[in-house]
């Protein structure tokens, strides 16, 4: 994928994921970029994508900071530890790394809003992190889709 056409996916992505969790408030859907990024093994490319998805997550989110940088960094530990049992781009892998993702919503936002003592509702949290767990997987498959499509195009050139 040339270089132009890598920054525009990935700007489009970070676009229409933020107006994702304008929608459905609560979820992370950079999340997903994160993994892609991870899945392409591209350290320029990943650097990027996590320092955006953190700088956005930290500047949109009503956690205080640093609840973004710890999940990705979570995120990141799951995913090579993930790795080494799994291929990184098989279905089972994401639905673990995506359940994984979601017990770990739960417990990073209780206890960042448990340190602070912000009220917290556990159900909506709960429901919270159920659906970022269950959203990963499908929607992963359509970026990795999606991305899968734009190297084909690549390589036909």
């Amino acid at each position: 994928m040339q270089l132009t056409q890598n920054i525009a996916w990935w700007v489009a992505f970070f676009l229409l994921g933020i107006l994702a969790q304008s929608v459905l408030s609560g979820i992370d859907f950079l999340l997903i970029g994160v993994i892609i990024a991870l899945q392409e093994r591209r350290p320029v490319q990943l650097t990027w994508v996590i320092l955006v998805a953190i700088l956005l997550q930290e500047g949109v989110g009503t956690l205080p900071f640093g609840s973004a940088l710890l999940f990705y960094t979570f995120a990141v530990i799951v995913f090579y530890g993930g790795r080494a049992l799994f291929e990184a781009e098989n279905f089972i892998f994401i639905f673990l790394v995506s359940s994984l993702m979601g017990l770990l919503h739960f417990v990073f936002t209780f206890a960042i809003a448990d340190l602070h003592n912000l009220q917290i509702n556990l159900t909506r949290l709960g429901v919270e992190s159920v659906i970022q767990a269950l959203m990963i997987p499908p929607l992963w498959g359509l970026a990795h889709f999606l991305r899968g499509k734009e190297k084909q195009d690549e390589n036909r050139a």
